[in-house]
């Protein structure tokens, strides 16, 4: 995922919550507009 969407090494902490809520099938809290972003196009659900 990280490097598919060629992001920084900056964003990595993002990726590996974005990771974890994907294969937990958790839902993911953010009010970050990029994480956010990531979790939709991954079909990851997110509130609020």
């Amino acid at each position: 995922m990280f490097l598919e969407d060629g992001k920084q090494h900056q964003e990595l902490n993002d990726y590996i919550i974005l990771a974890i809520a994907r294969k937990g099938k958790l839902t993911l809290a953010t009010y970050d507009h990029e994480l956010r972003k990531a979790a939709m196009e991954r079909v990851v659900k997110i509130a609020p």
